[in-house]
């Protein structure tokens, strides 16, 4: 591991993942974590593993960031020591709860309705919920990771507030690297000691768009299966339902 996102969900994550492997790293995000290291994720999570399952999981992986990462940045840097962390930051505390919020608006009404009819979504949002519980409390990590359209604003700009103060304060300064997206290349490809290279830097899950992405992914082409299958099972028995009674009432 070379690189630590420590920078939470909607502060530019999906951009840095691309920024990344345009510099030529080897990214884990969020699902690849999920769908590669799950099993071995939960056991960390359940404090069941630590520093040297970590060790083994990303020893050949370059970069890693989004959840579960930021819930454990410091137990990630014990297991790499010599990686650099990269906190990425919104302009303020008021952008990253709007950002969260408009990403919680587009994806709610789906996810609510595939949740009903999906597992592997109930267990990626239970994953995400359970490893963000440790930076937002257990009251807004539901909030975020689930289904609820309610959330506590102050709450969730409080927890952002925390965490990049806690990743500040403990992260050895030579190592750190504190980014907004719109500072651009330069202090980026500084910090990693590489050429900048053409072209702007890049904007991705602008408006909360990277739904329409996921989709293509595994995780998400497994979920939207389940849920065909499920729909047709349920569908196929109300019909046989159906029949029985007309059947019994001719």
């Amino acid at each position: 591991m070379k690189v630590i996102c420590a920078g939470l969900s909607k502060t530019g994550t999906k951009s840095m993942n691309e920024a990344l492997n345009i510099l030529g790293y080897k990214v884990y995000d969020l699902l690849e974590n999920f769908e590669i290291f799950g099993k071995e994720w939960r056991k960390i999570i359940d404090g069941k593993a630590g520093v040297e399952e970590i060790r083994a999981m990303y020893k050949d992986i370059d970069a890693a960031m989004d959840v579960p990462i930021y819930s454990f940045w410091e137990m990630i840097l014990e297991a790499f020591p010599d990686a650099k962390v990269i906190l990425t930051v919104r302009d303020d505390e008021d952008k990253f709860c709007e950002s969260m919020k408009t990403q919680l608006r587009k994806n709610n009404q789906i996810f609510k309705f595939l949740t009903l009819f999906s597992p592997t979504l109930r267990r990626f949002l239970n994953f995400c919920e359970d490893a963000g519980s440790r930076v937002f409390c257990n009251k807004i990590g539901r909030n975020i990771f689930t289904v609820s359209p309610k959330l506590n604003e102050e709450l969730l700009k409080m927890c952002y507030r925390r965490h990049n103060a806690y990743v500040e304060k403990c992260c050895p300064p030579e190592q750190l690297l504190i980014f907004n997206c719109k500072d651009g290349w330069g202090p980026l490809c500084k910090f990693l000691n590489l050429p900048e290279p053409v072209g702007t830097f890049p904007r991705k899950n602008v408006e909360g768009n990277i739904s329409t992405e996921y989709t293509q992914k595994r995780t998400f082409i497994r979920i939207k299966n389940e849920a065909m299958i499920s729909i047709f099972l349920l569908v196929f028995t109300l019909l046989i339902f159906v029949v029985i009674i007309l059947i019994a009432c001719a």
